[in-house]
């Protein structure tokens, strides 16, 4: 059979992933050279039709693509057609659409761009790093399946936080990371003032979802601070139509 010609292709011609032959190197050698030809040479040493040649052929296809398209506007070259996978740049060996030359394209990667205030890292779909209240950790999350009512007050998260762990100071090197500890400040909680009546100074942060300082239980009451938002809302309108019968604000125009 053709396939046993040349020792230097194939390593045992029954087991996967047992290839000598460099595929890469190959292919890197033949660059300009009408893909005909190359077809040709490889064809004389492995035949379709056995195991051997199935395997080997099965790894060409894999390294060359053949059928690609050249964008009008940046000349990168694609593969696939569109529809519902849709197209990817190549990147490798590729058959030349117009002159089925073989050539070579490295796909290149932008960086992604960090934003200033990067606050999570995913690692994959159930790790990532988070930073909470200045502070780095390693969690391990799962995704949400249900929401809570209070939309507006509720952050913009779809998982549900199981475990989480401080980052060390060599995990923060090694990730190039940072701790910023959030700044407390004594202030009268405005969550408590407005569900307690409670004017007690304690230490409090600036919520930026709610525009408000609120303190450290209440920062995990989701339902309390759902109750301060409504008072709040409540008492905005009291105070413009109180200002509206006054006269101190001009009415509202009314569609």
């Amino acid at each position: 059979m053709r396939q046993g010609r040349s020792k230097e292709f194939l390593d045992g011609t029954r087991r996967h992933g047992s290839y000598r032959f460099s595929f890469k190197k190959f292919f890197r050698s033949r660059l300009g050279r009408p893909w005909s030809e190359v077809h040709s040479e490889m064809s004389k040493e492995f035949d379709h039709r056995t195991y051997a040649g199935y395997q080997f052929w099965r790894m060409v296809k894999w390294e060359v693509t053949q059928s690609v398209w050249i964008g009008a506007a940046t000349g990168t070259v694609y593969e696939g057609e569109g529809g519902r996978y849709g197209s990817s740049v190549v990147d490798g060996f590729y058959v030349h659409p117009w002159t089925g030359i073989l050539c070579y394209q490295k796909r290149v990667i932008l960086p992604k761009k960090e934003s200033e205030d990067q606050t999570r890292i995913v690692m994959d779909d159930r790790r990532a790093l988070e930073q909470i209240e200045g502070i780095w950790y390693y969690t391990e999350y799962s995704p949400v399946e249900s929401y809570s009512p209070y939309y507006s007050l509720r952050p913009s998260k779809d998982y549900n936080i199981n475990k989480k762990r401080q980052l060390s100071s060599k995990e923060l090197a090694l990730n190039k990371l940072v701790n910023t500890p959030m700044d407390w400040e004594t202030q009268v909680c405005e969550v408590c003032h407005l569900v307690d009546g409670s004017n007690r100074i304690v230490k409090c942060i600036w919520c930026r979802i709610c525009q408000a300082w609120i303190c450290a239980p209440c920062k995990k009451d989701w339902m309390r601070r759902a109750q301060a938002a409504e008072k709040k809302l409540l008492q905005k309108k009291a105070n413009a139509a109180l200002e509206q019968q006054m006269g101190i604000a001009p009415p509202a125009n009314n569609p």
